[in-house]
């Protein structure tokens, strides 16, 4: 939406482009408010300051980009598999007591993936 902001001369344009930006981000899944917060946020902002360029943010994090989808299962599968990894090395160095807590710990976790994911389950 900054970059459409960039884009349009005037606020009228800008909000028509907007209203056809954020149906078509609707219509490819994207949550209705998540999009209308970032128009009401864009619109906040004046063209001139939205050319200002930002001064760059070195990191050394590492990213994970993915393409966003409502049934994205890229973040549910890493979890799992780390997870069989953590009980399988559990498994061979401890105790049974020890895996049982695991386990449940393992079922949290991909509970919580899924409410993120806003995944049905």
């Amino acid at each position: 939406m900054l970059r459409l902001r960039r884009l349009c001369q005037d606020d009228i344009d800008f909000r028509e482009q907007c209203l056809r930006m954020r149906d078509f981000f609707v219509s490819c899944g994207y949550p209705l408010e998540v999009l209308d917060d970032a128009c009401n946020r864009v619109s906040k902002i004046s063209r001139t300051d939205a050319l200002i360029p930002r001064p760059e943010q070195s990191s050394q994090r590492t990213k994970l980009i993915m393409t966003y989808h409502p049934h994205n299962l890229v973040a549910l599968v890493v979890v799992v598999v780390v997870v069989v990894v953590v009980v399988v090395v559990v498994v061979v160095v401890v105790e049974v007591a020890v895996v049982v807590i695991v386990v449940v710990v393992a079922v949290v976790l991909v509970v919580v993936v899924l409410v993120v994911c806003r995944l049905d389950f």
